[in-house]
């Protein structure tokens, strides 16, 4: 389970993070959805459990929390705006 190694989760909520921050112009809007579908699912929990575990990286699981749901929540606004 990533969550028994802390580089390993730090580096998937990193990359989570960048490919958040680059969906908007590259995926469809199909790919956007399961994308936003799965990082509320799977990735925010994971968030949430390594905060827990590693209490020492509770600033920077927060700056990655927030940017992620962030980007997340404007993607979302947007797909919804443009019906």
């Amino acid at each position: 389970m990533i969550l028994h190694d802390r580089s390993t989760t730090l580096t998937k909520l990193l990359d989570r993070c960048h490919n958040v921050s680059s969906m908007a112009g590259t995926f469809s809007k199909e790919k956007l959805k399961s994308y936003i579908e799965e990082t509320r699912y799977y990735v925010l929990p994971l968030l949430r459990k390594a905060k827990t575990i590693y209490p020492d990286d509770a600033d920077v699981l927060f700056v990655l929390k927030y940017h992620i749901t962030s980007v997340v929540n404007s993607v979302e606004a947007t797909m919804q705006f443009e019906h």
